[in-house]
């Protein structure tokens, strides 16, 4: 079930028993006590790999990201990068909706620093996300996809990643305040559309 992220054993069982509590008790019944208790491991074990409840979902979204890249290569790679950015991008966030509001609405707070991919340092397997990100952005740049990339190079690129992540945000936020009474999917492309769209060359 983890087998696209580098995980232990320890960190598995732990992984397996948060999913197993998200499906029978919710995001906000959970805590750390319970993931130890249903995993069978020590709070030692627990901090030893993650900072708290909201860091094991970051893995989990990650586990799911890089899963959809490799089932999906093939057909990936036969898209232009601003494409192939929108794709993998909607796959992560009908992963995020799938747990529901009442996940979002814990998970998506300012004090989780857990969301915040662009902070993480290149050594952590979660950079992972925004480094495809990236990557697609500088091939499509330098494929003439999109403008103004040669002008204000790195900076244009972080740029850009920034106001998708905040694209992202916002539309799981609007889903979430209106109980999920939209598709989340479609408004998603949309606003990607009209982004991207701004940008092209």
């Amino acid at each position: 079930m983890f087998s696209y992220i580098k995980v232990t054993n320890a960190q598995k069982k732990i992984l397996q028993a948060t999913l197993q509590l998200l499906e029978r008790d919710g995001y906000q019944s959970l805590t750390v006590r319970k993931i130890c208790e249903e995993a069978g491991c020590a709070l030692g074990t627990f901090y030893h790999s993650f900072k708290n409840r909201d860091d094991i979902l970051s893995f989990l979204i990650l586990n799911e990201h890089n899963r959809f890249r490799e089932e999906n290569r093939e057909e990936l790679s036969q898209l232009d990068p601003v494409e192939r950015i929108t794709e993998t991008i909607s796959a992560t966030l009908m992963y995020f909706t799938s747990l529901g509001t009442g996940v979002m609405e814990e998970y998506f707070t300012p004090k989780n620093k857990a969301m915040n991919y662009s902070a993480f340092g290149r050594s952590d397997q979660r950079y992972i996300i925004v480094d495809g990100i990236k990557e697609d952005l500088k091939l499509a740049a330098e494929t003439g996809l999109i403008k103004d990339a040669e002008r204000d190079g790195e900076d244009f690129i972080n740029r850009l990643v920034l106001e998708i992540e905040n694209i992202f945000y916002g539309t799981i936020f609007n889903w979430s305040i209106n109980d999920g009474g939209f598709d989340i999917d479609r408004v998603f492309r949309r606003e990607m559309k009209i982004f991207l769209h701004y940008y092209k060359a």
